[in-house]
């Protein structure tokens, strides 16, 4: 199921977008779960709490926040969501381009420009299907990760803390017990009790230590060293 948001502060040309949205996914058999918004001071309250889709269509000129705005408060999150940009002024394009933006759509293109968007996004989504991810997921909100972006995953009193490669921390009110196994990632070990590392970013190992890309230097006893050693030997 793809979380897609819209936003466009003409409530009818919301209507429209999330008819044609729907009637493509219909036709090409895609789940969504759609979120229509006409106030964009809404979308980025969802987005500064970590609420994120994994998709947005957003109209560049929009009050409160443009979207070129909610594009830079998206990337703060996380570089994982997909955005379509859409315009009325041509001119837009190029700066669209140069904001991680996956396309535009001008808005008096019709349906058929937007579907061709649309193909575009449901590839890109499906790449990223294929990289392991790990989803946080609650109440308050709803964040996907990179696997391959983790560099360790720490316990701290009752949270897990996610230490990720651009230097940002996650956390997830679970215990490592039940977060391994959702890892469902040979890359992955459980070093010890309080802390499960990822091989790809070990950069050296002793006898009671490792040190991880980031300088980190984890201690541990010697028996979980022996097995490190044995998994990275099958690993590389």
């Amino acid at each position: 199921m793809v979380r897609l948001a819209l936003c466009d502060d003409d409530e009818r040309y919301v209507e429209l977008l999330e008819s044609r949205v729907r009637d493509y996914c219909q036709r090409n058999e895609k789940k969504v779960c759609i979120a229509a918004y006409t106030d964009s001071s809404k979308l980025e309250d969802e987005i500064i709490k970590g609420n994120l889709s994994d998709a947005y269509i957003l109209d560049i000129e929009m009050p409160d926040y443009s979207g070129m705005e909610l594009v830079e408060r998206i990337r703060e999150q996380s570089e994982l969501p997909q955005v379509i940009l859409l315009t009325a002024y041509e001119s837009f394009a190029v700066e669209a381009c140069g904001r991680d933006v996956l396309w535009y759509v001008l808005k008096e293109g019709g349906g058929q420009e937007l579907f061709r968007a649309l193909d575009k996004l449901f590839v890109r989504l499906k790449r990223q299907l294929d990289e392991k991810t790990y989803v946080i997921s609650n109440q308050q909100r709803y964040k996907k990760l990179f696997q391959k972006d983790i560099l360790y995953i720490q316990k701290e009193e009752k949270n897990a803390v996610f230490i990720l490669t651009d230097g940002k921390k996650e956390k997830e009110r679970l215990s490592l017990q039940k977060i391994y196994p959702k890892l469902d990632n040979p890359d992955m070990m459980f070093l010890d009790r309080g802390i499960i590392i990822n091989l790809n970013h070990i950069r050296e190992f002793g006898l009671k230590e490792i040190v991880m890309d980031d300088g980190y230097v984890i201690g541990t006893r010697k028996a979980r060293i022996s097995e490190l050693r044995k998994r990275m030997n099958h690993y590389l």
